[in-house]
């Protein structure tokens, strides 16, 4: 439905999100409503991954699956973050570079069995 909204629908008047600002009206509080700024708010990832997720994100980085990747480079990864993990922990960046792999590590475990993945068609 958003898709085929006309542009003025989607924004206009100096607001994005047009159609949901105007279906919150009289719902939701006016300043929040047609306020234009975002504000955004980070998780503690690092302070998870070095803390309560710090077993469980080295255990990810050494499983047989997770190394021998054809997406990233395994050994390289898991190298790096045990070092860190033993200088003392990884940074905001280390964090947000090593967490989409992660993600993408759980997705497939998950979701992408053997037989799944249709063969590249050259």
């Amino acid at each position: 439905l958003a898709f085929a909204l006309p542009d003025a629908a989607k924004v206009g008047g100096g607001f994005s999100k047009r159609v949901l600002r105007e279906a919150m009206k009289g719902v939701m509080p006016e300043p929040l409503r047609v306020r234009t700024n975002k504000l955004g708010f980070n998780s503690p990832l690092p302070d998870w991954l070095n803390g309560g997720l710090r077993d469980w994100m080295l255990g990810q980085v050494r499983d047989p699956d997770f190394l021998q990747s054809d997406l990233w480079d395994g050994p390289r990864v898991r190298a790096f973050v045990e070092s860190r993990s033993a200088a003392g922990g990884l940074t905001w960046a280390d964090a947000a570079d090593l967490w989409p792999l992660l993600h993408a590590h759980l997705w497939r475990q998950h979701f992408v069995r053997p037989g799944m993945v249709p063969a590249a068609s050259g």
